[in-house]
């Protein structure tokens, strides 16, 4: 009969101890240690072109955490869908940070608009999600700010905060 147990854990042996009722002899018996019992892997910071990633994973019985990086390279840029950004020029490490972070998403899917002139509403925009996209309310004076575009909160948020002005009282001149 078992008179005394000590259950292995992920790294460490166990025991169990058998006890004659009859006679009280007895021996043990040595469990094995379990081992980890790692699940999958999951992305904690994504790698891209210019910064290694990190991947962790945990053990389901002891949650003993393991970590291992994932390597920097294009494969991993996060504008490489943007036929228009030459990822040897000195700005891509810029739009691949404006892009990670959402503070720019680009013209489209496939263009970044590298050559383009920084629109107002752009700037503005960029400011605006900078400050965590804040809910915005209420009005605001400029006749040229259409609801629905992709600069109307920002430069709600813009004027109402003081961090941005019209060129006249009714016209922002967003483009």
């Amino acid at each position: 009969e078992v008179t005394s147990e000590t259950a292995p854990t992920c790294t460490e042996a166990g025991s169990r101890t058998y006890t004659c009722p009859k006679c009280g002899s007895s021996y043990t018996e040595t469990l094995e240690a379990l081992g980890h019992d790692f699940g999958d892997w999951a992305v904690t910071l994504p790698a891209g072109c210019f910064r290694e990633g990190l991947e962790t994973r945990s053990c389901t019985r002891c949650g003993e955490t393991e970590t291992r990086a994932i390597p920097a390279g294009v494969e991993n840029c996060p504008s490489k869908g943007f036929a228009d950004v030459d990822s040897r020029r000195w700005y891509h490490q810029g739009i691949d940070y404006a892009v990670e972070t959402g503070l720019m998403l680009g013209e489209s899917d496939t263009l970044f608009c590298v050559h383009h002139q920084l629109t107002r509403g752009q700037l503005v925009t960029i400011l605006y999600r900078m400050a965590g996209a804040p809910q915005v309310e209420g009005d605001m004076p400029f006749l040229d700010v259409a609801q629905g575009r992709f600069y109307y909160n920002a430069i709600v948020w813009a004027w109402q905060e003081g961090i941005a002005r019209g060129l006249t009282d009714t016209r922002f001149q967003p483009n």
